[in-house]
């Protein structure tokens, strides 16, 4: 006989209920455990630590050496040893680049920064500007490297000093040795009222002086130093504020200039290239006189240059009803980099004053197949 009465599902039992709520608590328990537990995993603090209060710098003057101490706090039980630091810009240095910061305990470090190297195009002109700074150590546990996240430092720089028309005191492109030179002027403008401003330049390099025009305005004046020879010339004058007692930040101002001989090559060089073994280059070259006055060359000579073979690959003549203009003639005969520098011993008229002319040249011999 079959029975009428309708089948009952294992889930829909006493024993089945009892056995889906069990299962669901320990399901609930488990999910509560897990969320407590990434919770403390969250509020751990970090093996090393930085407070805020460190990080950032304030409104601060421009400064090439700015220093700012850092302490660092170890978190954990056990002592952590830093092997060095890794910095987002080369504007910084940190001082010991490698430590141990104790168990609980704290490790300062003295980070030296040049605020004037945190200049880019985009805030060049302006009084102030933000800055950040990203250094992160490097952490030695048993004899293996390991990375940390690091901190950033931010902070605003605040011009002092302001050079016009240029931040760099060039001179024009006149200068030409045995000549007086002429001064170069700029106009410094400071940010706030000062006492004075001291000037500080090499006497071998040249000299400065500075006058107050204003409220906060100044005049800087620098002259080279006539004894420079023939050549770039580059090096820095150093403006140190003063106000009262207060210790402001000094300001290094680069000095250039490029002095021409008084007589000079047409063209200043000449570099020729790649050139095949057994071929005859020529070239002209022109000497000039810079200041207009009438001379003549004696003679001249071929030097080869350290590093490069020694021939006779180069014939210098004179050419005809023009005593000015030379005819070089380059005998390529030896492979690789060749390097010759050509003296031309000239004499200035009506004095006779010798004037040596430097002429580089340079080709690169190679096969001819």
């Amino acid at each position: 006989m079959v029975s009428s009465s309708s089948s009952t599902s294992w889930s829909e039992t006493r024993q089945g209920r009892l056995v889906v709520l069990v299962g669901m608590g320990v399901l609930f328990g488990l999910v509560f455990w897990l969320a407590l537990q990434s919770r403390r995993l969250l509020a751990r603090p970090p093996a090393l630590v930085v407070e805020e209060q460190y990080l950032w710098l304030g409104e601060v003057w421009e400064d090439p050496a700015f220093v700012w101490t850092l302490p660092i706090r170890n978190t954990t039980d056990e002592d952590i040893a830093i092997a060095g630091f890794n910095t987002s810009c080369s504007c910084s240095k940190l001082e010991p680049s490698s430590l141990t910061v104790p168990a609980h305990g704290v490790a300062e470090v003295r980070l030296t920064l040049n605020l004037l190297n945190l200049t880019d195009k985009e805030n060049h002109d302006e009084l102030s500007y933000s800055f950040a700074v990203s250094f992160s150590p490097i952490l030695k546990k048993h004899h293996d490297v390991q990375s940390h996240h690091g901190w950033t430092i931010r902070g605003k720089v605040r011009r002092l000093l302001e050079i016009s028309p240029n931040a760099t005191i060039s001179f024009d492109d006149q200068l030409t040795f045995g000549q007086p030179f002429p001064k170069a002027q700029a106009k410094v403008k400071a940010a706030v009222a000062l006492d004075d401003i001291f000037v500080e330049c090499d006497p071998n390099k040249g000299r400065a002086s500075i006058q107050k025009i204003g409220e906060q305005q100044f005049l800087l004046t620098v002259s080279l130093e006539e004894s420079h020879p023939v050549g770039s010339v580059h090096f820095p004058i150093i403006l140190r504020p003063c106000k009262g007692t207060e210790n402001l930040p000094r300001k290094a101002v680069a000095v250039e200039a490029y002095i021409h001989n008084e007589i000079e090559p047409l063209p200043e060089l000449i570099a020729l290239g790649a050139c095949q073994i057994g071929s005859t280059l020529q070239e002209t070259v022109r000497l000039i006189s810079r200041t207009g006055k009438n001379f003549y060359t004696d003679t001249w000579r071929v030097h080869s240059t350290a590093g490069t073979q020694q021939g006779n690959d180069v014939k210098i003549e004179k050419i005809v009803d023009s005593p000015n203009d030379f005819s070089i003639r380059i005998f390529v005969n030896s492979l690789g980099d060749q390097r010759r520098e050509v003296y031309f011993v000239t004499k200035i008229i009506p004095e006779k004053r010798s004037v040596i002319v430097r002429l580089p040249l340079s080709f690169w011999g190679i096969a001819s197949h």
